[in-house]
């Protein structure tokens, strides 16, 4: 389905400023099986709105299609940042073991663990994925296994009262009806309950040229500028927010009633996005621009360093990687293999280009002459400690974006 006006304000006046061609879905991982049948492919460009200023993909796949199954699960370096997430949020806003948190596309519950075992916070997660949910629950995390719709929300209600609290990470921008999961989450919530959900932040997106951050999963790519009046219009005002190193560069952000005092960091993000652009669609031309700049840098380099005889292996396998594979061309004739440290994808192959995914130990064994960083921004230096030995022995690292370049010893 292909909409025709913007989600947040509905005005017709769109402008495509980034065309990433046919793609398969980013996070529909192949079996061996698989490859042998006939892959969907689906229209990926990005529009803005030209009267709200939001940034989206129109095309819209049926959500059905994928989130049923899932094959993300949070990497384990994220979990002192929901650790973190859940201790601050419980002292700020006075959670206790008689507070409801509900949690919106919960994953395996990365946040309901901390919320539960540190915090003693009655909390419960709701994530539409069967083979997701049914991992949180055999950990003890007490998950639904639905998509959040104001139905789901009304029996939460039925069931346990309403919520003091309901957040949503990494999930709001996934999600086409926003009209629908906004009336959920205002029956859900108590009249002095909180909204809080993290997301990609625009502001990162342009400014780190991460155009893999578009997959069909991410609808929107947020800015404050228009969520807060479409926020205001279900009674949700924006009164804080703040941005976070997650996924590149996330934004948090707080909403609550009218008689929730707005901080001043809301104002100074405000003044930011307007100071880099992000109400005018110029920025995002030459946006677009870059974007095939730096396509052409890095396949250029890629086919040098291939005919030179230099072998090349990916590392990280995360949904946006699929993006900037299939974009930019890169298949099994530049990469020989990726190496990602989930068991959901290890032993399957990206969509589209369809290279084989293996755990990480064939890759210190093989000690290959470069690897293609894919799972890079706020993992960089993680993976960089890690592989250490890599470095050691002569291997180099290739970072996409923001700029292309080697990591190495020399």
């Amino acid at each position: 389905m292909k909409n025709s006006s913007c989600r947040l304000c509905k005005s017709r006046d769109l402008h495509k400023f980034l065309e990433l061609g046919p793609q398969p879905l980013a996070g529909k991982f192949l079996t061996s099986e698989q490859l042998a049948e006939k892959e969907d492919y689906f229209p990926l460009g990005v529009f803005f709105c030209k009267n709200c200023a939001l940034v989206q993909v129109l095309d819209v796949v049926p959500k059905d299609k994928l989130f049923s199954q899932y094959f993300y699960a949070p990497h384990s370096v994220l979990s002192p940042h929901f650790t973190g997430y859940a201790k601050e949020i419980t002292a700020e806003f006075g959670l206790n073991g008689k507070s409801l948190l509900v949690e919106i596309g919960s994953n395996i519950g990365m946040m309901l663990k901390p919320l539960k075992e540190l915090c003693g916070v009655k909390a419960i997660g709701v994530e539409p994925a069967e083979n997701i949910a049914k991992m949180a629950n055999e950990m003890g995390l007490e998950t639904i296994n639905d998509f959040f719709t104001e139905k789901v929300a009304g029996g939460i209600v039925e069931k346990l009262g309403k919520a003091d609290m309901v957040v949503a990470n990494n999930v709001f921008a996934h999600i086409d009806d926003l009209d629908e999961i906004l009336r959920g989450i205002k029956a859900l919530l108590k009249e002095d309950g909180v909204f809080i959900f993290e997301n990609h932040y625009l502001l990162d997106t342009v400014e780190n040229l991460q155009y893999d951050d578009v997959y069909h999963e991410h609808l929107c790519y947020y800015s404050l500028h228009p969520l807060i009046p479409y926020l205001g219009k279900y009674g949700l005002r924006v009164f804080d927010a703040k941005r976070i190193k997650t996924h590149g560069g996330s934004i948090r952000v707080y909403c609550g009633n009218s008689k929730r005092k707005v901080k001043p960091a809301v104002q100074e993000l405000l003044k930011e996005e307007k100071k880099h652009g992000l109400d005018k669609l110029e920025t995002y031309m030459e946006f677009g621009n870059k974007v095939e700049k730096r396509r052409k840098e890095l396949t250029k380099l890629l086919h040098s360093l291939k005919s030179g005889g230099k072998t090349i292996v990916g590392y990280g396998a995360p949904a946006r990687g699929n993006t900037l594979l299939n974009y930019c061309k890169i298949g099994t004739g530049i990469l020989d293999y990726i190496v990602d440290d989930s068991p959901l994808r290890q032993n399957k192959f990206t969509p589209g280009t369809h290279i084989p995914i293996i755990p990480v130990d064939r890759f210190r064994k093989e000690n290959p002459d470069y690897a293609l960083l894919l799972a890079y921004g706020g993992y960089t230096e993680t993976i960089l400690k890690k592989e250490g030995e890599f470095i050691k022995n002569g291997g180099k690292f290739i970072v996409p974006l923001p700029e292309v370049k080697i990591i190495g010893k020399q």
